[in-house]
């Protein structure tokens, strides 16, 4: 038991020194710099109380809401996708310059008609196409009509020459026949 007493001093010993090697001597602690009873003072009234923290807590954002936040908030790659999207000053300088002005679009409106003035003007309506259309529709009935007629004429034109020439033929024929014949009793003569 004396041994195990021993033992027990001896490690107390050891760490009581590893504490001593550890700590400030008498010197640095009268250099230190330590506060004083109205510093601490000053120091505690300038911190935030709990009632002031608990307030700040509960107007600050939980870890779930950043994460929402984060979530609906665009990303450095969309940002940029959409800065490359937008139109630069210039680029809106020169649609600014190719756009009318209020004088000049009032200038248009005062050469443009107006509704009443469309309404009196005089357009074809349903009605003006549909008598157009039925008299193109009778036009083409009455050349068809013609066209028949023509047709018509035409083959007889053709029927008659036909036979006008058969009978030429025939009478060709005969003058021959007769050439023939007078050759022939001019030479029995």
């Amino acid at each position: 038991m004396e041994e195990k007493i021993f033992n027990l001093l001896e490690k107390m010993y050891i760490e009581m020194q590893e504490m001593k090697g550890s700590m400030a001597t008498k010197e640095e602690l009268q250099q230190a710099t330590m506060a004083t009873k109205g510093e601490l003072r000053d120091i505690r009234g300038a911190m935030a109380t709990k009632e002031e923290l608990q307030e700040i807590r509960g107007a600050m954002a939980t870890k779930e809401e950043l994460q929402e936040i984060r979530g609906a908030m665009a990303t450095k790659g969309e940002l940029q996708g959409i800065r490359e999207t937008m139109a630069t000053k210039g680029e809106l300088q020169g649609i600014r310059e190719t756009m009318a002005t209020k004088g000049e679009l009032q200038g248009i409106r005062e050469t443009m008609a107006t509704k009443e003035e469309l309404q009196k003007a005089t357009m074809s309506t349903k009605k003006d196409i549909k008598q157009l259309e039925n008299n193109m529709v009778r036009l083409e009935v009455k050349m068809d009509e013609n066209f028949r007629a023509l047709h018509d004429g035409y083959v007889q034109c053709m029927e008659g020459i036909t036979e006008v020439g058969n009978k030429v033929d025939k009478l060709m024929d005969k003058v021959e026949n007769q050439e023939i014949e007078l050759q022939v009793l001019k030479s029995v003569k």
